[in-house]
């Protein structure tokens, strides 16, 4: 039995899902340059380390030391590629959710969220949230295709 608003109820409902999945949409990709800026102007990495010295007849001496530097100079070009594509990988998969591209969608989603499982306990933990964010956004394409 249908509601007695039936056309204008489900127009509202397929309204807010794509409202919902926009914003989704857009949250993703200001998460990924937000994650993407960080790693590569703010974040630092911490060396630590201790020099060791000996001479003959002498005790020999340690010293400890503690080193910050910039993560994406420690990292170099192999790490600044891996945030970058990263990071373009959710924004393309945003952009497709905005346009609600089903196929293309389903195909960047499961890329993103791969990427973030493999590359987890690096980068792929802080892009995660974003992967859930365009699995959400797909979620809410299909149930709006099926409504």
């Amino acid at each position: 039995m249908r509601p007695a608003c039936f056309p204008e109820c489900t127009l509202t409902k397929m309204k807010l899902l794509n409202i919902l999945s926009k914003s989704l949409a857009a949250a993703t990709a200001m998460w990924a340059a937000g994650i993407a800026v960080y790693f590569l102007f703010f974040a630092q990495v911490t060396i630590r380390g201790v020099n060791l010295s000996a001479t003959t007849g002498q005790p020999p001496v340690s010293q400890a030391y503690t080193q910050y530097q910039n993560w994406a100079l420690y990292n170099g070009v192999s790490g600044v590629t891996a945030v970058l594509a990263f990071a373009l990988l959710l924004i393309a998969g945003a952009y497709t959710a905005w346009r609600g591209s089903l196929g293309a969608l389903v195909l960047l989603t499961v890329l993103a969220l791969v990427a973030s499982f493999i590359t987890g306990f690096s980068i792929g933990g802080a892009f995660l949230p974003g992967a859930f964010g365009l699995l959400a956004s797909l979620i809410l394409r299909f149930i709006r295709k099926e409504g």
